[in-house]
């Protein structure tokens, strides 16, 4: 029932950007993007789909810059599809084989977790390989059993946390991901 763009990929003509509220409005949101859409679908306007991919390099980063980018996308999911954001639990098989397994220890609930990591791993890594055309390297391939249980972490975060740090910006976030300052 929703469309889900990401705005650097979008193009807008100017009367249109400018009938939902211009820079000004869009800008006062975190999810400018998701703002932006339902603005331009509300007007009756219709979306197109582009012939071509717009690539997306981030050229360095850091956990720190993870960690706060991927918290900020869960609250904003939270605050503008919270029924999707539920749903996002489902896409991590490993963590409720691990919560089996520390609720009921035993060598099935294991053999659940260790087939689950498996199945995470190997749907992970062809995942980065169509993506980036090349494997990832196997010194890093822990990487991919940690992630799915941070990621949960900050799904979870996501739903009770308001703050956000965001840019060298002390932040609030608040109803449909609109940006706060106090």
């Amino acid at each position: 029932d929703r469309v889900a763009v990401p705005g650097k990929s979008m193009l807008v003509s100017k009367s249109a950007l400018y009938e939902v509220g211009g820079w000004e409005e869009i800008g006062r949101y975190f999810a400018d993007d998701e703002v932006l859409v339902q603005g331009i679908m509300e007007k009756g306007y219709r979306l197109h789909l582009g012939t071509f991919a717009v690539e997306n390099v981030n050229v360095s980063g850091n956990l720190k810059k993870f960690y706060q980018r991927h918290l900020r996308w869960s609250q904003i999911r939270w605050r503008v599809v919270p029924h999707v954001a539920v749903l996002e639990f489902f896409v991590a098989p490993v963590i409720f084989a691990a919560l089996r397994l520390a609720a009921a220890p035993s060598r099935e609930a294991l053999a659940w977790v260790a087939a689950a990591m498996a199945l995470q791993l190997v749907g992970d890594w062809v995942m980065h390989r169509a993506i980036r055309g090349r494997g990832l390297a196997p010194a890093h391939l822990w990487v991919l059993l940690v992630r799915p249980f941070i990621v949960c972490w900050l799904l979870l975060r996501g739903a009770f946390s308001g703050h956000v740090d965001w840019r060298g910006n002390d932040l609030w976030m608040g109803p449909r991901a609109k940006i706060l300052t106090e």
